[in-house]
């Protein structure tokens, strides 16, 4: 596979006269895959149990990483002026760099949160998993928030209350989460960074940031490339260049990793790609993994 890929790297490369962004895009690209593969030399079952050994000073600095981001929510240097300027809201960055490197790094701290409540859980854990979560919504980064989200209701379930085994005893099982699910998406549009940019953009028009026409773009240039294009791609910097030709477009990339691999690295790279997921899942589904 990869002799594949670095061949179909050079082609693509000699194909575009700037190759800045196509580097860079390509280095994401292997260390995806090579994440994705390592899996299948044992990694993640390694790494788990590290996890698992260490509980006690992970939790510690979990709680150490919780207080320094809360804290700096009261400060002016824990915000972006950038993205503050560009969402038009005070968009959150803790201790990181930007809001959407916080909100990763919390979704991060949130998987190995997950782990030590399924080794070793506490009550007190829903404080760990609070802190991040609202840290993460005061980002404004939708995608990231999205996921953090997802991973609570994970954590719910996996801690729900068992109080029987009849219908209506599990019924009442879920109850306690559904409330909490209801109170903190109350909380999370009312007074956070993300529930206000979800707010902005359903009261205008593109809810999506115009991703839809980043799309509609790759699509129609893909459908009117020949069979060269259509196998090898055009290259990142031509795909960027490409979105900032059409009238009221800027120079960006396509958000959307399917379209920036079709367009820029061709079919047979996407190819490669979606067969590297689709791997990962027919074998978690068939070992009970999902």
């Amino acid at each position: 596979k990869y002799p594949v890929i670095f061949l179909l790297m050079l082609v693509t490369y000699s194909m575009s006269i700037q190759n800045v962004h196509h580097i860079a895009h390509l280095k994401t690209l292997i260390i995806i895959l090579l994440a994705m593969d390592n899996y299948w030399k044992g990694l993640y079952y390694r790494v788990y149990r590290l996890i698992v050994n260490n509980i006690k000073i992970l939790k510690t600095q979990l709680y150490i990483i919780m207080f320094l981001n809360l804290l700096f929510v009261a400060l002016s240097v824990g915000y972006s002026e950038d993205y503050s300027m560009e969402w038009g809201i005070r968009a959150y960055r803790g201790i990181y760099t930007d809001p959407h490197q916080a909100a990763y790094h919390f979704c991060i701290l949130l998987v190995i949160l997950l782990v030590i409540a399924k080794e070793k859980y506490s009550i007190f854990d829903y404080i760990l998993l609070f802190g991040f979560e609202f840290c993460t919504m005061m980002t404004g980064a939708r995608v990231p928030a999205a996921l953090a989200l997802l991973l609570a209701v994970i954590f719910c379930l996996d801690h729900k209350i068992n109080i029987g085994n009849s219908v209506i005893n599990r019924i009442f099982s879920y109850l306690p989460m559904i409330i909490m699910i209801i109170l903190m998406a109350y909380i999370i549009m009312t007074y956070t960074s993300f529930g206000s940019k979800v707010m902005n953009a359903l009261q205008g028009t593109t809810f999506d940031n115009g991703r839809s026409g980043l799309r509609e773009l790759d699509i129609k240039l893909f459908k009117q490339s020949d069979m060269k294009h259509k196998l090898l791609g055009y290259g990142t910097d031509y795909i960027i260049r490409y979105h900032g030709s059409v009238a009221y477009g800027s120079e960006i990339w396509s958000h959307n990793d399917f379209m920036a691999l079709l367009c820029g690295e061709g079919i047979i790279m996407l190819g490669i790609y979606c067969w590297s997921w689709l791997k990962q899942v027919i074998y978690s589904l068939k070992n009970k993994n999902i």
